[in-house]
C-alpha cells in the first residue's frame, strides 16, 4: 500500500514540475504572454497547453510505473488528478470551449492506462534481462 501512495504522489509531483517548468517555455511566445492575464488562448495555443500537459502524464505515468507496476495504481494516479483539478476547470469553465475540458479530464485517465498496456512488456523485458 505504501508504494501504490508513493507511486501516485511522484507521479503528481513529477507531472507537476514538469508542466510548470516547461510552461515557463511558454513565457517567451508573446501571443500566448499577452493572451495568459485574462486566459483569451486561441486554438494553437489551446492545444500547446494540451500537449504540455500530455507529454507530462506521459512521463509522470512512467514514472509512476517505475515505482509500482500496476494498471490500478495508474488508474488512481489519473483519478487523483481528475479530483485534484475538478474546482478549477469549474472555475474557468467558461474561459474555455468544452471540448478543452473534456481532452483534459480524458488526459488524465487515458494517458495513465496507456502507458500502462504499453509499458509492462519493456519492464518484463528489463527484468528478464537483470
Amino acid at each position: 500500500m505504501g508504494r501504490n501512495i508513493l507511486a501516485v504522489i511522484a507521479g503528481i509531483i513529477v507531472w507537476i514540475a514538469f508542466v510548470m517548468i516547461c510552461g515557463l517555455a511558454f513565457r517567451y511566445w508573446p501571443a500566448y504572454e499577452a493572451a495568459a492575464p485574462q486566459m483569451q488562448f486561441d486554438l494553437a495555443m489551446k492545444i500547446a497547453r494540451l500537449g504540455l500537459s500530455s507529454t507530462g502524464l506521459v512521463i509522470a505515468a512512467l514514472t509512476v510505473w517505475w515505482i509500482r507496476p500496476s494498471r490500478a495504481v495508474e488508474l488512481a494516479f489519473g483519478i487523483v488528478l481528475v479530483l485534484a483539478f475538478i474546482p478549477e476547470h469549474y472555475r474557468i469553465w467558461s474561459k474555455f470551449p468544452i471540448w478543452y475540458h473534456a481532452t483534459f479530464f480524458a488526459s488524465l485517465i487515458l494517458i495513465p492506462l496507456l502507458v500502462s498496456a504499453v509499458a509492462p512488456r519493456g519492464a518484463q523485458r528489463a527484468a528478464a534481462l537483470a
